[in-house]
């Protein structure tokens, strides 16, 4: 549904108390400064293979544009994770954010100048003359590709030593000032024979490992893996934040959050259940106030008076990745759930200096584009080409939403123990134990 053409309401549109899956479910339907800083592939959150990760995804607070899909407007939604478009060129193994902008699909005579989306472009303009040519569709040219992406902010809870970085033969890499490289890795079954040879090099220099429980970084997911995540969320959100239960929120009705008119009931409705779907995910606007926002949710939990549904930020997750069959495709996998509560306060010091995303997966300057990809063809006017200065984004960060009380029951684990600095893990390697998996079952008993 359209927003209409009154300015006021495609300016900015806020949370409205959208849920995490709302706000999802909304952004994978749909589709930003020079960058400066360390590369997008650096220091990023990948789920294990093997043991789960204990992880807690940190709400930020970052504009996405969004368009309008009948009045072609364009307006910003506040969102929890920073959203961008990568290019990834599959001759030269060498990819590059993407810098042509909201319209870069849907609008060329709009979008901001990207050799990555030309380059595209070319590929798809060719592929057509082909087809014209010879009656069929060639999968050739097709060098550079679009991939949408969200990057979130990942507290990583597991422990973690200051390791060597070695080459693929095993060697130690050096830095061309004679230093060796060192990264926070993972203490885990797999990198333990890193942590042995961090230990007995460092040991031969009368030092120790360096290690600390904890690691915040950030964690671009492309398609697969939100959609994994919406439906996490979805599941989550039938947990309420105020009592901490599991599984105890339960749906009548949707109403406008600023007029309280009704948009539909789900259990009296005919609608589809993916239209039902689409509604509720959907930005729409009321027909009774005219103001857009994400419908309301009208709720009881059974165990409060309160229903105050969770987010994917306000529950710790164990995940992992899973690979089937072709080891080229992976699985996100969800172990696990706490129920809703604060993160636990021996990371609070880890919480203060976060990622700074919009910097991190900024648009590659078109200087580098042509750099990496080569100039427009010849008959191009490269005069639309330059670089086009943008202001710096601004960013909030913060803790996530708000809690309620601290649960009395529903919950899993242990209390991390706390101690950080030049100290020896517990061999083999630490362990967490939860008292149960995921299961949308599992409620009070």
């Amino acid at each position: 549904m359209s927003f209409g053409k009154e300015d006021q309401n495609l300016a900015r549109i806020g949370t409205y108390g959208a849920t995490s899956a709302q706000q999802m479910g909304n952004a994978a339907r749909r589709q930003s400064g020079p960058r400066k800083g360390p590369p997008t592939w650096a220091n990023n959150y990948q789920p294990s293979e093997g043991t789960p990760d204990d992880v807690r995804l940190i709400a930020g607070d970052y504009d996405a544009e969004r368009i309008d899909p009948n009045s072609g407007q364009v307006f910003t939604e506040k969102v929890p994770w920073f959203e961008y478009t990568e290019h990834f060129h599959g001759g030269i193994k060498k990819g590059m954010t993407c810098s042509g902008g909201i319209f870069r699909m849907s609008d060329r005579k709009r979008a901001t100048p990207c050799r990555g989306c030309d380059i595209w472009r070319e590929d798809a303009n060719e592929r057509r003359r082909i087809e014209a040519e010879t009656g069929h569709k060639p999968v050739q040219p097709n060098r550079i590709s679009f991939s949408n992406k969200r990057a979130f902010i990942v507290l990583d809870m597991g422990w973690f030593f200051k390791g060597y970085r070695y080459d693929e033969n095993g060697r130690m890499k050096v830095g061309n000032n004679g230093q060796a490289y060192m990264d926070w890795t993972k203490y885990n079954e797999a990198n333990y024979g890193v942590y042995q040879a961090t230990a007995a090099a460092l040991q031969q220099q009368g030092k120790a490992v360096e290690t600390q429980q904890g690691l915040v970084r950030s964690w671009p997911v492309g398609y697969t893996q939100f959609n994994a995540l919406i439906g996490f969320a979805e599941m989550i959100s039938k947990h309420c934040k105020n009592c901490g239960g599991m599984d105890c929120i339960h749906t009548q009705g949707w109403i406008c959050p600023h007029c309280s008119a009704p948009t539909f009931q789900g259990n009296e409705s005919t609608m589809p259940a993916d239209k039902q779907k689409e509604i509720i995910n959907g930005i729409t606007m009321c027909r009774n106030c005219k103001q857009a926002a994400y419908p309301k949710a009208v709720q009881h939990c059974t165990y409060c008076s309160n229903p105050t549904p969770a987010n994917i930020f306000d529950v710790n997750l164990r995940l992992q990745t899973i690979k089937g069959m072709d080891k080229n495709k992976s699985q996100l996998h969800l172990a696990g759930v706490s129920n809703p509560k604060p993160i636990d306060g021996v990371f609070n010091e880890l919480l203060k200096k976060l990622p700074d995303l919009p910097k991190k997966f900024a648009p590659t300057p078109y200087d580098e584009q042509v750099a990496l990809f080569g100039p427009a063809p010849a008959a191009t006017n490269t005069a639309q080409y330059q670089p086009q200065q943008q202001p710096p984004q601004q960013q909030g960060y913060g803790q996530a939403p708000g809690y309620g009380q601290a649960p009395a029951f529903g919950g899993y684990g242990q209390q991390a123990p706390q101690y950080t600095g030049a100290q020896t893990p517990p061999q083999p390697w630490p362990t967490q134990t939860w008292n149960q998996g995921y299961n949308p079952g599992n409620g009070h008993q």
